[in-house]
């Protein structure tokens, strides 16, 4: 990005306040996912299926949205590219920022935003994944004990522990009652 650094392009006005519209739909969708992220982890420690389920749809739909911005912003961008002689990988938020100085702020600040809601949506969903993976071993250790126990009866047909468990012999009841 360096070897582009302040120099100033020349591209339609419309073109730049297009790709700064689709930005900002873009970053409403992912502050959207970022509370649906939390909603999940709500519904995670509630156990609440339905909730998660109604979230899982959410998520789906406005990931479907994403892409198609994403998308959008692709085909925008290929065309400033075009129009510039720049490599469409090289157009980054640095490269507009420091290329278009009009627009100078604000693709910074996109940048900056972009940056920390990528960073909140990827604790969140390790957050999410550490709550599913606890009440999956949860799950686990209490089907495992239930299993292990009904294979080996603690309790014998007369009353009496089972040899197996340490207490050969011992009563359940006192006789003297």
């Amino acid at each position: 990005e360096e070897r582009f650094a302040m120099k100033e392009f020349n591209v339609p006005e419309n073109l730049l306040t297009n790709l700064r519209k689709l930005l900002e739909v873009e970053y409403k969708f992912y502050q959207d996912l970022e509370n649906l992220l939390i909603e999940e982890r709500n519904a995670l420690v509630e156990v609440n299926n339905e909730t998660l389920t109604n979230i899982n749809f959410q998520k789906e739909s406005l990931l479907i949205n994403i892409v198609e911005v994403k998308n959008k912003r692709s085909e925008l961008l290929k065309e400033i590219s075009l129009l510039i002689g720049v490599e469409t990988d090289d157009i980054t938020l640095t490269f507009l920022a420091s290329n278009f100085s009009k627009y100078s702020k604000i693709f910074y600040d996109f940048k900056v935003k972009f940056k920390k809601i990528g960073n909140k949506i990827k604790s969140l969903n390790e957050i999410n994944k550490h709550v599913i993976d606890s009440s999956l071993q949860f799950i686990k250790s209490s089907l495992n004990i239930m299993f292990q126990s009904s294979k080996k009866a603690v309790y014998t047909n007369y009353g009496k522990v089972s040899v197996n468990h340490g207490f050969s012999g011992t009563r359940l009841y006192s006789q003297k009652v």
